[in-house]
């Protein structure tokens, strides 16, 4: 069975450090909007939440339009900057 090809989940990361605004980032494959406000999961869907030290280290989302996985990073300047 050495024919056969492995499926290879794609997947993005996204810096939240480098993102202007209030968080809200489109999908790198499909732009569909994914926004920290939403609380449905209409868009995206969180696979995982990984902590380093008691912190936030990265978040793991599906794209709900698409189904790619996006690590959501740059948490350590948010928890760092005192809010």
């Amino acid at each position: 069975m050495r024919n056969q090809k492995s499926k290879r989940k794609e997947l993005f990361t996204v810096d939240l450090s480098r993102i202007e605004g209030n968080g809200d980032f489109k999908c790198p494959k499909c732009s569909t909007k994914i926004s920290p406000d939403d609380m449905t999961e209409e868009s995206f869907t969180i696979l995982d939440t990984i902590m380093k030290k008691g912190q936030i280290d990265r978040i793991v989302l599906k794209c709900n339009a698409c189904g790619i996985q996006i690590n959501l990073t740059g948490f350590k300047l948010l928890t760092n900057s005192g809010w």
